[in-house]
């Protein structure tokens, strides 16, 4: 096994990515919780990175995932945001990601948090997360066993547990903007900023596109083409080619 090492300060951005259970029973999903950053772009021997021009790699710090009540569960995802000095917190919307907002800022007031909103299934919105992978652009900085059989034998299609931490490595990985090209990241995460401080945010930013491309890629030839819509188009997560209709 090849070592990765990442300096702390080579990760240009850190969050506690939270997949909530809505139920708090002994049958209930549990909370998934991860700790993942966006850092640089490198290549390991038998595992290079397939995208010329990477805007960088997504990786996996811990795994702090739990059977707990929500509260319970906040806490933990506060002590990993401390344990990893991260960024934020930031949870799936539709999974009570508001809720889990509120019951955050009772543990903690002020720690920031965000939520993405899921606007496809699983298995759509999991697509992207599993092209960087398979493009050698996500990497585990430690073992975590059970985050890995969700990512190998989730199968979309059988009703079963919801894969907890597989959710919320997604979450992490889209806000970090680690899917797409690098204008349209810049323009989500302002987006973004300006729907938590609306008050605050100037005229020009609240008037930002959700994303935008000066320049749509091309789909590359040979290329094994798995398609993602965005509200500009549907793009390739493997080439980061754009589909014209």
């Amino acid at each position: 096994m090849n070592e990765i090492r990442v300096s702390r300060s080579e990760l240009t951005r850190t969050v506690v990515a939270m997949d909530p259970a809505v139920t708090a029973t002994e049958t209930s999903d549990d909370t998934g919780i991860i700790v993942v950053a966006r850092g640089p772009h490198i290549d390991i021997p038998g595992k290079e990175c397939t995208i010329p021009f990477c805007p960088g790699h997504g990786y996996v710090l811990a795994d702090y995932t739990c059977h707990e009540l929500p509260v319970d569960a906040c806490k933990r995802a506060v002590q990993a945001y401390d344990d990893f000095k991260a960024d934020r917190i930031v949870a799936e919307k539709n999974a009570g990601g508001d809720y889990i907002r509120t019951v955050i800022h009772t543990v903690r007031a002020g720690v920031p948090f965000s939520v993405v909103t899921a606007t496809v299934g699983k298995k759509t919105r999991a697509e992207p997360a599993a092209a960087l992978s398979e493009q050698n652009r996500v990497h585990f900085l430690g073992v975590f066993p059970e985050l890995e059989q969700q990512l190998t034998t989730w199968n979309p299609e059988m009703k079963g547990d919801s894969p907890d931490r597989l959710d919320a490595l997604v979450w992490g990985l889209t806000y970090l903007n680690l899917v797409g090209d690098v204008g349209a990241g810049f323009l989500v995460a302002w987006q973004q900023e300006t729907e938590d401080r609306p008050a605050q945010a100037p005229e020009e930013l609240r008037a930002l596109p959700r994303a935008a491309s000066d320049a749509p890629a091309e789909l590359r030839s040979g290329c094994k083409h798995r398609y993602q819509q965005w509200p500009t188009g549907i793009q390739c997560v493997l080439c980061g080619g754009w589909k014209i209709e």
